[in-house]
């Protein structure tokens, strides 16, 4: 739930940074830590927001921190896990798709179909067109004989 939340503040993020992300990208990855680049001291996380125009409520700090906490160092500096962010243009690119494909029309239509039904039979099958009774090699031979003119 908390991730949701954050999610969406992200979303608020790269909607106010707008043309800039690659930039504020770039410098976040320059902020990170050396030996992992999805975590970042959170001092340094809110600068860059703050130096890219973006004003966070206390509210929306906190829940960033707490959604994606990172593991503290050595300098016991608060640190959050920013791994999230880097992919978070195309989860709105993917976002504004769905939001674009109207599924409402095709309920019922995706639903598995057993289309030769439980025997196997299709709709085509015809059960008994003709009544066959067996005949011997003589009246095969004649029925030949007479419809082969």
């Amino acid at each position: 739930m908390h991730q949701d939340l954050a999610i969406n503040i992200f979303t608020k993020m790269f909607k106010k940074i707008g043309r800039k992300w690659k930039e504020f990208i770039a410098v976040i990855k320059e902020k990170a830590d050396k030996e992992d680049e999805s975590s970042i001291k959170y001092a340094d996380f809110l600068s860059t927001t703050e130096k890219f125009g973006v004003k966070l409520s206390s509210e929306d700090k906190n829940e960033l921190l707490l959604s994606f906490p990172g593991m503290e160092g050595a300098d016991q500096a608060a640190r959050m896990n920013i791994a999230r962010i880097y992919d978070q243009k195309y989860n709105i690119i993917l976002d504004k798709m769905y939001h674009k494909v109207d599924v409402n029309n095709f309920e019922g239509i995706d639903d598995p179909l057993d289309v030769n039904g439980y025997l196997g039979l299709t709709h085509f099958y015809r059960k008994n067109v003709h009544s066959y009774t067996p005949i011997t090699a003589k009246e095969f031979i004649a029925v030949i004989l007479a419809n082969n003119k």
